[in-house]
């Protein structure tokens, strides 16, 4: 009988090359964890933050505005209020992006803090996400079912009540 401890169980997934063929799009179940879990190699910054760039530059000088790179970097939301008078409902949407290209992978600070999202690299290729058990569709269980990979008991439960 399923109970409130299998739904908060958060199960995590990747989407990439597999199979026999190497496809792309290939279901990968990848553990039992919350998104925050794969943010480690991903960089933080408000979601308009070349607006706020823009906004400011050429009217502070060169070491004011480098300390407002420094605070918008850094997630600094009170700093920024203050020093630079800046709305705070301007700064309540944070993302996160991929240090190495720039990009965003469509993943919010406020996602990860509650442990479900995406993290998109390359559509098709490497997008990588979390959800609840209970929300998995029947491709997601089968996959699940289907791996030898670590499973909590409280999954395996789960997933032998539903199969």
């Amino acid at each position: 009988m399923k109970n409130n401890k299998h739904e908060k169980i958060i199960v995590s997934f990747n989407i990439g090359r597999g199979g026999e063929e190497f496809k792309e799009g290939y279901l990968y179940y990848i553990g039992e964890r919350p998104i925050s879990y794969y943010t480690e190699d991903l960089g933080l910054r408000y979601l308009n933050h070349l607006a706020i760039i823009e906004r400011l530059k050429g009217k502070i000088y060169e070491e004011k505005f480098n300390r407002l790179l420094m605070l918008l970097k850094n997630i600094r939301t009170y700093e920024l209020t203050r020093e630079f008078n800046i709305n705070e409902n301007e700064l309540k949407d944070v993302e996160y992006y991929d240090q190495s290209n720039g990009m965003p992978v469509g993943l919010t600070l406020e996602e990860a803090r509650k442990g479900i999202g995406k993290i998109t690299f390359h559509k098709d290729y490497n997008i990588t996400y979390c959800k609840y058990v209970k929300d998995c569709n029947e491709e997601e269980l089968n996959v699940m079912i289907n791996t030898d990979d670590f499973k909590s008991p409280e999954l395996i439960e789960y997933l032998t009540i539903i199969s």
